[in-house]
């Protein structure tokens, strides 16, 4: 017990007040992480539409997200990544509380398109932001701090979200989701520093690419698709697998809110140690690679015929550690493929694929769901994650020496 302690003590040694600060405003934020995670069971089971419109919906939440990470990219290069926040969290607020008052089927997809869109305009401009306050040592751990505060939101709202919609109904998540956009609008005003009004200078060392945009480096933006792979994967776990868990394990809402209570749970308790062990023992696309494996293993799982709570337990541990250990290093290795002067649009474009998969994971899901039914489904999941782990494995050799020291394009 002491020494995991004291692992895990050390995974946060070198971390910055500002980070800190920046972390406290993402967990303030995620607290309201409710209505994803109930979409399809909203647009189902309360507004009584089909599983292709609720795909569809759903798509456009995803849609929205990949508008805002285009345009949060833009914005943080042209006016900062303080300003960018600002603009994103309050009037995410204001059109996710608006969403309570939609249930036609074009409006409702307006509404989550455009909600969609303000609250993903931070993400390029949180991961520009952290650039600020970590150098090379620190910035996957960094990372993985921000993933930690999301995760405890993650954990906590839909937690509670579930009870909340069968005792008062699903009006109540949107307002919550509304408030927690607002109050962590203020708490940015409050105590996150703006770089470049208090001349803070950017100290990452990343590494130079002759590319001024990301869409002209190739070797980037295959790594970009082979994780859209994995994600679109990843990302049933939003889509599909609550309503596997309702049609045919007989969970209710309750049941998917403290599915995902545990996920997140889980994330924040071992992430941070597991990462700083992984990031100091093997280089980024090994860990990428295993965490794939993990992801695919995990939806698999559901074609067996096996007890629902094992088939439950099993998922949980292995896509949460799957997620652990991919995501934080998806993000830093796109850090380390910028410059100085196109680190935003580099974020933006991590952003954006991770945009582009909650597109595709719900309409593909959905579709393949109607017509196939959950074990072509899971399998064709399942593939994916082995086409993610072969075009890593292709990739690595481009971004590493055999020396296992990171390279320029």
């Amino acid at each position: 017990m002491n020494r995991f302690l004291k692992t895990y003590i050390d995974a946060f040694d070198g971390i910055t007040k500002d980070i800190w600060i920046f972390a406290s405003m993402m967990l303030i934020n995620r607290l309201g992480t409710l209505i994803l995670p109930f979409l399809t069971l909203y647009t189902t089971i309360e507004l009584g539409w089909s599983k292709i419109d609720a795909g569809t919906a759903t798509m456009s939440f995803g849609m929205g997200s990949l508008a805002g990470a285009l345009l949060g990219g833009y914005l943080t290069d042209k006016i900062g990544y303080y300003r960018t926040m600002m603009i994103s969290l309050f009037a995410a607020a204001g059109f996710f509380f608006s969403l309570q008052y939609a249930s036609d089927f074009y409006i409702l997809c307006g509404l989550l398109f455009i909600s969609s869109m303000m609250s993903d305009l931070l993400r390029p401009a949180l991961m520009t932001g952290i650039t600020y306050f970590t150098n090379k040592e620190t910035q996957t751990r960094a990372v993985s701090l921000m993933r930690m505060a999301f995760n405890l939101g993650l954990s906590i709202g839909p937690f509670f979200a579930g009870a909340l919609i069968e005792l008062y109904g699903y009006n109540l998540i949107f307002i919550v989701d509304s408030m927690t956009c607002f109050c962590a609008g203020i708490f940015l005003i409050l105590f996150v520093k703006d770089a470049k009004k208090t001349e803070v200078k950017k100290t990452v060392d990343v590494t130079t690419v002759t590319s001024e945009s990301p869409y002209t480096d190739m070797k980037f933006m295959l790594f970009m698709f082979f994780s859209l792979c994995m994600l679109v994967s990843f990302f049933q776990i939003l889509f599909t697998v609550p309503l596997f868990m309702a049609e045919e394990l007989g969970y209710t809402e309750r049941h998917v809110g403290y599915f995902f209570g545990v996920n997140g749970l889980l994330i924040f308790l071992t992430e941070m140690p597991l990462v700083h062990y992984l990031e100091q023992r093997y280089d980024n696309f090994r860990v990428m690679k295993i965490g794939a494996l993990m992801m695919g293993v995990a939806i698999l799982i559901f074609i067996f015929p096996l007890p629902s709570i094992v088939s439950i337990v099993f998922y949980t541990l292995f896509v949460s550690y799957g997620e652990i250990i991919n995501f934080p290093f998806i993000a830093s290795t796109s850090m380390d493929r910028a410059s100085d002067h196109n680190i935003g649009k580099y974020m933006s474009v991590n952003t954006v694929m991770f945009s582009t998969s909650l597109i595709l994971a719900p309409i593909v899901g959905t579709a393949l769901l109607e017509q196939f039914g959950y074990t072509a489904l899971f399998s064709f999941m399942f593939l994916l994650c082995i086409i993610s782990i072969v075009g890593l494995k292709f990739l690595k050799e481009e971004f590493y020496p055999k020396d296992g020291i990171k390279v320029s394009s």
